[in-house]
């Protein structure tokens, strides 16, 4: 650090040059061999065939995959004998309770042709932003480490992903949701909504079937890809937690000494839970009947909406406290080797003009020192103590608020 300031202390011009340097060096690192194939290698999704599958292939097979659960839920209705006309309930289910026709019911083209669809989109796109950014972390001079270290963090880090708790994970919870269904198809969870789901109902067999296999698939990409989320975030902790296996970048264009990155990427993962609103959106936009259940209004409305936004800051920034920590320190050690340096030629040249003794040449080039000094702390000072910019901030409350307008707004009226 002492080194970097007395170079740019005497000759501030020298950062363009310090910059242009810094980025030839990265580039380089970037495309040798031992840098940066290991890292490259990293699968988040490699033990999961199930969502390896749409990250692996275009993006057209998933749009064609979802029109085809949606087309089998067609067919599962034409089995039923129920796609043209739905019959009314019959007990156990109450005969004022209103049949929902779940295949024909827009509220099903939403789920599989848009919030599932973009769900598995989105999974496409955190895969290969957390290779990226994995890549550019380990080979972008930010952790100070061997090749031998990085491939071992790398292949310590495929392990967690890899770790069959996620698949254990998805089995509970998706066998939960498919419990609920049953409980449902028994007549026994519908006295209170004043709904039957077309699906659980007596005459819907292979409806029911159906159901459950696109809620088993639903769920486990969801499970599947939280665990991935928690994953990266717990690295990122780790990685930035010891302050001496950082390397810093203090002159880097993205003024957060070149970890914005990491900030985007924590940004985008949050993006996750943005899922969660838009289905209740679309539950209560589609089925009213639902707005006046004291479950669905206090426990998914209120207590729901909470968690969210709570789930969602935290999953934003957790993983960026410790390189917030990191960065501050920086910033404040910088600050306190400058301020010193500028005291003590500042002090000398008025000790030696109370003695009478100067040097005009030596005074001039004091002065010229001081004003770089002065620069340079104010350079210092600008720098970002967080891994992330105000337009960041700004762009993680919309997108996070945004999906919570019409939920409430769908109640209110």
């Amino acid at each position: 650090m002492a080194q970097l300031v007395d170079v740019l202390i005497f000759d501030p011009s020298t950062k363009r040059s310090l910059e242009w340097l810094q980025s030839t060096q990265v580039g380089l690192d970037m495309n040798s061999n031992d840098s940066t194939q290991t890292p490259a290698d990293l699968r988040p999704f490699q033990r999961d065939p199930i969502t390896r599958f749409f990250v692996d292939h275009p993006a057209y097979i998933t749009m064609l995959t979802m029109i085809g659960f949606y087309a089998l839920g067609a067919l599962a209705a034409a089995a039923d004998g129920t796609f043209w006309e739905i019959p009314n309930t019959t007990p156990p289910y109450p005969t004022d309770h209103r049949l929902i026709p779940f295949v024909r019911e827009p509220f099903t083209a939403t789920l599989l042709l848009g919030i599932a669809m973009a769900a598995l989109l989105y999974v496409r796109v955190l895969s290969y932003r957390i290779v990226r950014d994995y890549v550019h972390l380990c080979d972008g001079r930010f952790l100070k480490m061997s090749t031998t270290s990085r491939q071992q963090q790398t292949a310590a880090l495929q392990r967690r992903y890899d770790h069959p708790i996620a698949l254990i994970f998805s089995l509970l919870f998706a066998g939960w949701l498919v419990t609920l269904e049953a409980l449902a198809r028994s007549g026994k969870m519908g006295d209170e909504l004043g709904v039957t789901m077309y699906g659980t109902a007596d005459v819907s067999t292979f409806s029911f079937i159906w159901i459950a296999f696109v809620t088993a698939f639903c769920s486990h990409v969801f499970i599947s890809t939280l665990y991935r989320i928690v994953i990266t975030c717990v690295f990122i902790n780790t990685a930035f937690d010891n302050d001496s296996e950082i390397e810093l970048q203090p002159i880097h264009p993205d003024e957060c000494c070149g970890l914005r990155f990491v900030g985007n990427l924590t940004l985008f993962m949050s993006f996750f839970v943005v899922f969660w609103p838009l289905m209740l959106t679309s539950v209560g936009f589609f089925f009213p009947e639902f707005l006046a259940f004291p479950a669905f209004r206090y426990g998914l409305m209120y207590a729901g909406g909470l968690f969210y936004i709570g789930i969602a800051s935290v999953v934003f920034l957790m993983p960026t406290l410790p390189v917030h920590r990191i960065m501050d320190k920086s910033r404040e050690e910088a600050l306190t080797l400058l301020t010193e340096r500028f005291l003590g030629t500042y002090n000398s040249i008025f000790e030696r003009l109370h003695q009478a003794e100067i040097d005009r040449n030596r005074l001039d080039e004091e002065v010229k020192l001081l004003a770089n000094i002065k620069t340079l702390i104010t350079e210092v000072k600008a720098r970002g103590i967080w891994p992330f910019n105000l337009t960041v901030v700004i762009r993680f409350v919309t997108v996070v608020m945004v999906p919570l307008v019409p939920i409430y707004f769908e109640f209110l009226a």
